[in-house]
């Protein structure tokens, strides 16, 4: 009986962990106002992502929308794909020095974001951990914020980076 309770419950765990860690997670609000912040230029362009293990996001087109924000396409996805939309609309903050990218899906209106290093034609993207209150902290946009700054300075915010380089 022991045994049978193992091999059920060790391979929820691992399905579960898999889901919480392995995916984008949606939120329901953005970290700061879009529309309020310019656009990071570096970010334009057309990358792809240069690891063995991308499960979910290939290759991914960012265009400049207007000075405050940008479209975003998804061109080419793995299996592991989760989010419904293919384009997004995208924007950037800066939380405590961490430079913060979100995109907004319409269909869902969550917002998916993600902490970004550009240097040159190199793009690392991070999901964002929320490490204090987890993700039912995030009941408005500044309590949102106020996860991210004290996520932030826990160890574990920045983990699974996603390589990316521009065509």
């Amino acid at each position: 009986m022991k045994r049978t309770v193992q091999f059920i419950i060790i391979p929820v765990l691992l399905f579960s962990l898999f889901f919480i860690y392995g995916c984008p997670v949606g939120i329901d609000y953005p970290p700061d106002e879009p529309g309020t912040v310019k656009i990071d230029k570096a970010l334009l362009g057309t990358w792809t992502c240069t690891m063995d293990t991308c499960s979910d996001l290939q290759v991914v087109k960012v265009e400049k929308n207007d000075d405050y924000s940008y479209t975003i396409e998804v061109l080419a996805k793995g299996s592991m794909y989760s989010v419904n939309d293919d384009k997004f609309k995208g924007y950037v903050t800066n939380i405590d020095g961490k430079d913060i990218l979100y995109a907004h899906e319409e269909s869902t209106g969550k917002y998916y974001n993600y902490h970004y290093l550009v240097s040159g034609n190199k793009l690392t993207l991070y999901d964002v951990s929320l490490l204090v209150g987890g993700i039912d902290a995030a009941t408005s946009t500044q309590a949102f914020r106020n996860e991210i700054s004290a996520s932030i300075k826990l160890e574990g915010f920045l983990k699974e980076p996603l390589y990316l380089k521009k065509n």
